[in-house]
């Protein structure tokens, strides 16, 4: 693996490129060849993750690669390891910035890529060694706009136990570039990582992160991703790791959370609404439980005085025919319907009674903090 010795730090909004070094001898040659992807990472505050992440993308099996980091404004030793990376490797490219958020870091990133194909990791997370292998050769045996994988979670705490998050190993025709109608569950988890994308495929559909925002910031790029393509591979296996820490932007969630994802949701009916290619009934279904499911995750990480006006806002992402689904549907679990009834009606009643433990237990965590 390679070691991460500092470096001088740089100015923001910088690109620093691996220098020439005394040691030649760990210094990885130059690559002459343009690179087949580019893995852009964005970078704030995880310099205990950081070298886990780039030695997993830095010992892939593909050659012609390139690894575009971009330190947004980190205050730990991140910049430092980034900086000493690219010293040892010349396929990592350095971006130094002021704080811009995760979004506005990936599109700075992306707008640098020179690789046929793009890709972007977490730089809390890990890749199987073999992943850009296996996905760039799919796509180009399928002649594939998008490629996605399996992928196993983990939690931070117990790093040796993993576990399957959206196995696409039952997936029809893995072997068929197909369109979205034809395997609509992956729009429940329309994510960036875990994919590969064409670099020239999103460019011309204008493929961007919305700029500013905490969650659900890849869904309308991600949606329209999906429905412009008829060519989309799978790669069954589970390849991608992703962490599931204490401090992530996920784990406590302010109320500002609830508007981005209610923004994220009225831009994906934006997109489906302007598409030329109208999704099939299950797609549709698909994304209603995809609605559904995060709806209830963001809820569960709300401070309790924030959930009494989550339904209201809340509100605003749903249309008639989400509930149309999420009411009427055997696959629509009880944990679901109780949430989609409450949501429906501006009202948190009907789930509270179905989670009064839940509840009770809530507020007596609010009330011993107000004590203290």
């Amino acid at each position: 693996m390679l070691s991460a010795s500092c470096a001088p730090a740089v100015q923001p909004g910088t690109i620093r490129q691996s220098e020439s070094i005394a040691n030649s001898e760990s210094k990885i040659v130059p690559d002459r060849q343009p690179p087949k992807i580019s893995i852009i990472v964005p970078v704030y505050n995880v310099q205990s993750y950081l070298a886990e992440c780039l030695d997993s993308l830095a010992n892939q099996t593909l050659e012609h690669t390139e690894i575009i980091a971009v330190n947004d404004g980190s205050t730990d030793d991140s910049p430092k390891l980034l900086d000493g990376y690219a010293q040892r490797d010349s396929r990592i490219r350095i971006l130094h910035q002021d704080n811009a958020g995760l979004p506005a870091s990936r599109n700075r990133g992306m707008s640098l890529a020179r690789g046929e194909y793009l890709a972007f990791v977490d730089s809390d997370d890990y890749c199987d060694p073999t992943m850009f292998e296996k996905m760039y050769t799919k796509a180009r045996r399928l002649d594939a706009d998008i490629v996605t994988c399996s992928l196993y979670r983990f939690d931070d705490r117990k790093p040796d136990h993993k576990w399957i998050h959206k196995d696409l190993s039952w997936f029809r025709m893995p072997e068929e570039a197909l369109p979205i109608d034809a395997r609509p569950e992956q729009f429940m988890e329309p994510a960036a990582w875990c994919k590969l994308f064409r670099t020239d495929y999103v460019r011309r559909i204008g493929f961007q992160y919305t700029d500013g925002s905490l969650c659900c910031e890849d869904v309308p790029c991600i949606t329209k991703a999906f429905l412009e393509t008829g060519r989309i591979g799978v790669v069954p296996e589970a390849l991608y790791n992703y962490r599931i820490r204490q401090g992530s932007i996920t784990h406590r969630m302010s109320f500002r959370y609830v508007e981005d994802f209610v923004e994220a949701m009225q831009m994906q009916r934006d997109i489906l609404r302007k598409s030329e290619h109208s999704p099939s009934q299950s797609t549709m279904d698909h994304i209603a439980e995809f609605k559904i499911m995060m709806a209830s995750f963001v809820h569960s990480r709300l401070a309790f005085s924030d959930k009494r006006r989550f339904f209201d806002k809340v509100h605003e992402a749903f249309f008639e025919e989400d509930y149309e689904f999420l009411l009427r549907s055997g696959r629509a679990s009880r944990y679901w319907r109780p949430m989609a009834i409450s949501i429906r009606n501006r009202s948190g009643w009907a789930y509270l009674r179905v989670k009064p433990l839940r509840a009770l237990v809530q507020v007596g965590l609010t009330l011993l903090r107000r004590q203290r």
